[in-house]
C-alpha cells in the first residue's frame, strides 16, 4: 500500500478566458518567491501565443517545459518540490500514471484544466 503524505492536488478550473492560467502562474511565482524548484508543464501542441513557455491570453509569460505526456518526465521531477501542469487535460498520461509522477517527485502538484 502506497500512503501519500502532504499530498494535495488543487485543480484550477473555469470557463475560458476566466484566468485559469494566470492564477497557476501566480500560485508558481509565490512558490518561486519562497524558493522552492518548481516545475512547470504546458501541453506541447499548445502554441497559441508562445511554443516553449507557459502564456496567458494578455501574454503573460513564465518558463516551461513541454510536454504531451507526463512519462518522460517523472526523472527530472526528483528534482522539483512543486509541479504546475497547464492544460491538463490534454496531457495523455492516466491519473495513476500522474499520481505515480507526484509520489515519484514529492511534491505538491498544481493540475490545472478546463472544465
Amino acid at each position: 500500500m502506497v500512503v501519500l503524505q502532504h499530498f494535495t492536488w488543487p485543480i484550477i478550473f473555469g470557463p475560458m478566458f476566466s484566468g485559469k492560467t494566470t492564477e497557476l502562474m501566480r500560485r508558481i511565482k509565490r512558490y518561486q518567491v519562497a524558493k522552492h524548484k518548481c516545475l512547470v508543464i504546458k501541453y506541447a501542441n499548445d502554441i497559441r501565443y508562445d511554443s516553449e513557455q507557459l502564456s496567458t491570453h494578455d501574454h503573460q509569460t513564465l518558463a516551461a517545459v513541454t510536454a504531451t505526456t507526463l512519462t518522460g518526465l517523472m526523472e527530472a521531477a526528483h528534482n522539483y518540490s512543486i509541479i504546475g501542469i497547464d492544460e491538463g487535460q490534454f496531457v495523455s498520461t492516466s491519473v495513476l500514471i500522474t499520481v505515480r509522477f507526484y509520489w515519484l517527485a514529492n511534491s505538491e502538484l498544481w493540475y490545472k484544466c478546463i472544465i
